[in-house]
């Protein structure tokens, strides 16, 4: 192989490993940053008003129109709603308000008074525990 041959190899290799890094995105945030609470104001509602609005708002959630690797609302806690994004977490609040506004209110017959929380949700059984390539890895179980 020639000095020239070696050095247009070199090139393309190296070319090749920088549009391969382009292609491969690491995960950018962990779990714990990607966690949105809503709490919902149940307290002019009934038992059973509560389940058939629980029922309605987890049927509107759009996870095509927002980054949202899944939700959860635990039978332990009705007044929680946590919200678990995959980009854009640093924008989590205004992401969860607007998928709100757009996707989830409209679509329920009477929505409940809810706050968009900024408190720091740590990810487990009780609240939402998704593991992906969309996020890093933690301490979290």
């Amino acid at each position: 192989m020639t000095s020239t041959s070696k050095s247009v190899l070199t090139v393309i290799v190296l070319l090749l490993g920088v549009l391969g890094g382009m292609v491969y995105s690491e995960a950018k945030y962990t779990r714990q940053e990607c966690i949105q609470k809503v709490s919902l104001d149940w307290s002019n509602f009934t038992s059973a008003e509560i389940e058939t609005t629980i029922s309605e708002i987890a049927a509107s959630i759009d996870t095509e129109a927002f980054p949202i690797g899944g939700f959860s609302l635990p039978w332990k806690a009705r007044e929680e709603l946590y919200l678990q994004f995959t980009e854009s977490c640093e924008d989590k609040d205004r992401l969860a308000k607007e998928l709100i506004e757009t996707s989830v209110s409209p679509k329920v017959a009477r929505m409940p008074p809810y706050w968009i929380s900024d408190e720091v949700v740590v990810p487990g059984a009780s609240t939402i525990s998704l593991r992906g390539p969309n996020w890093k890895d933690d301490e979290f179980q």
